[in-house]
């Protein structure tokens, strides 16, 4: 049953939309300060035919700059697209009863958090390796990281697919809001809007605990709330916020599993569905 859901999940004409909107958002991640003081973004350096401006950049700073502003607002919407599609025309089908009735309803809700977990961290990892490898014919590669110091070949490697991993794990880490709407929603715009409310007002309440803490001196409550960042996940630096995240993660999905099944089979026997 898994291999069918995530089948439909991935139905290329659902994925497109998402990968390619997933590129656009990352050119427009800030990779340069100008003498002004002004910042440019990715898309401003292709587009501003400076070949010496062009040629100064790494590709790895490049690449690690997708990430931004405007696509940490707008991935909620696009990793789910797929998933609030194929739930949408689902319940409009009138197969719902069918497939609990041959699945069960524990099941069933199993599989559909497990597939949405692994489409949402799978769609954003297809986004920004597409932006990666397009921002690899356009900026030179050099052999460092982000502090200057320089790498072996294997160590970029390890740098890339270390860093995809931890975009997985994002992807599925966010995409834990449209799960969560999906088990009391059917209504394809309460499923596209409520993700994006719920993951704005997480960060603003995070941002107003640190503002807070920062105004105060309290530098303990101050790192308490950074380590509830669901960026940290991205940096796989394995330490106690990242451990913290990835088990809170496995936490939220195991209980929005059972939560998920039980709640289907309260509405299968009441006669919802």
């Amino acid at each position: 049953m898994l291999q069918q859901e995530l089948k439909k999940l991935w139905y290329p004409p659902f994925i497109l939309p998402a990968v390619i909107s997933i590129v656009i958002f990352c050119t427009l991640g800030e990779c340069y300060e100008n003498s002004d003081g002004g910042s440019c973004t990715v898309l401003d350096v292709i587009t501003g035919r400076d070949a010496l401006l062009l040629h100064s950049m790494d590709w790895l700073h490049i690449w690690e700059s997708g990430l931004n502003t405007w696509s940490y607002l707008f991935i909620p919407v696009l990793l789910s697209m797929s998933y609030i599609i194929t739930l949408s025309e689902e319940g409009k089908s009138g197969n719902l009863r069918l497939i609990l009735i041959r699945s069960g309803a524990l099941r069933y809700g199993w599989v559909k958090v497990i597939s949405g977990a692994v489409t949402g961290g799978g769609i954003l990892v297809m986004g920004y390796g597409l932006y990666g490898i397009l921002m690899l014919g356009i900026f030179p590669l050099r052999l460092t990281d982000a502090s200057g110091v320089q790498m072996s070949a294997g160590g970029l490697v390890s740098c890339v697919v270390m860093r995809l991993l931890g975009i997985f794990l994002y992807g599925a880490m966010v995409n834990l809001f449209a799960l969560f709407v999906s088990v009391f929603f059917r209504d394809p715009y309460m499923l596209l809007c409520l993700p994006v409310m719920m993951k704005y007002i997480y960060t603003q309440v995070l941002q107003k605990i640190e503002t807070g803490a920062m105004e105060q001196g309290n530098m303990l409550l101050l790192e308490q709330a950074g380590r509830f960042r669901l960026e940290n996940m991205i940096r796989m630096s394995f330490d106690k916020s990242w451990w913290l995240l990835v088990t809170a993660m496995l936490a939220l999905y195991g209980l929005l599993g059972f939560g998920y099944g039980f709640w289907i089979r309260e509405r299968r026997d009441s006669g919802a569905w």
